[in-house]
């Protein structure tokens, strides 16, 4: 199994150490995990940057990746939430050292917090409406990336009173997102982090579909794991639904190259 998105302690929402995330991707007898911890810059309306020590976090990595060699594959990576009007700050830290894999999200828009925020100040289709336009913005302008986050990361937050409309509602605001994605070579990653909240890995099936009808083929696998039980979550079933659909192969991401992985 192939982790390509899972935090640490380098992450400001959670206190789980490197070395136990290891750990316990090896007792689940994992192949490779992926550190992405958090990089946000310009949160809210304070522009609060929240970032990790890039020399703290690599000198934590390269013990580990020693300590741990030939047992387990240990890569580093980030994982950048972008915003339009910051996108030089993402572009300076992507090159500030020799990640291996970059990951791009979307979780804060024009300055609400899609956590917390966004679902509760607009109706659901104004808030999707938002969420997408700001995300294509982001990916046109900003290419140091290798792969696309949980895109419909949104639909885990909306409320009973407010809930999420259906796919084909907005399908004319998913598409060009997969079209710039496809078009510029980025994976689209799939996160059974979703299934933590809903009843579906990240993306949907709509917007697994609508991508392979337009060519995409680039995948990740990520569980976006925040402790060591959610690392491989769900993995097998959602590799074999990937292959039902007519997906080929998974993709790792090492010092930037992708690898493919065949789906068995």
């Amino acid at each position: 199994m192939y982790d390509m998105h899972i935090h640490s302690d380098f992450s400001i929402d959670t206190d789980i150490l490197m070395e136990d995330m290891v750990k316990s991707a090896l007792e689940k007898n994992g192949k490779t995990i992926c550190f992405t911890d958090h990089v946000e810059f310009g949160i809210g309306p304070e522009k609060i940057d929240v970032v990790f020590r890039v020399e703290d976090y690599f000198k934590k990595f390269r013990q580990l990746r020693y300590s741990y060699a030939g047992k387990i594959e240990i890569l580093a990576g980030a994982e950048l939430g972008l915003q339009p009007g910051e996108l030089d700050k993402y572009r300076d830290f992507a090159a500030s050292a020799p990640f291996d894999h970059v990951i791009a999200a979307i979780h804060t828009v024009r300055n609400m917090d899609v956590y917390t925020e966004l679902s509760r100040r607009y109706p659901a289709k104004e808030a999707i409406r938002m969420y997408y336009e700001d995300m294509l913005s982001c990916l046109e302008d900003y290419s140091d990336y290798d792969s696309l986050a949980h895109i419909d990361f949104i639909d885990r937050y909306f409320l009973p009173d407010n809930p999420a409309p259906p796919f084909e509602s907005y399908r004319e605001l998913v598409e060009p997102v997969l079209r710039v994605l496809i078009e510029n070579g980025k994976a689209l990653e799939v996160n059974t982090g979703g299934l933590r909240r809903l009843p579906y890995s990240h993306p949907k099936k709509e917007i697994l579909q609508l991508y392979a009808q337009m060519g995409g083929e680039l995948l990740t696998m990520a569980s976006d794991a925040h402790k060591p039980a959610d690392i491989y979550h769900a993995f097998r079933e959602t590799e074999k639904m990937l292959k039902e659909m007519g997906f080929k192969y998974i993709f790792k991401y090492k010092e930037r190259k992708k690898y493919p992985i065949h789906l068995i």
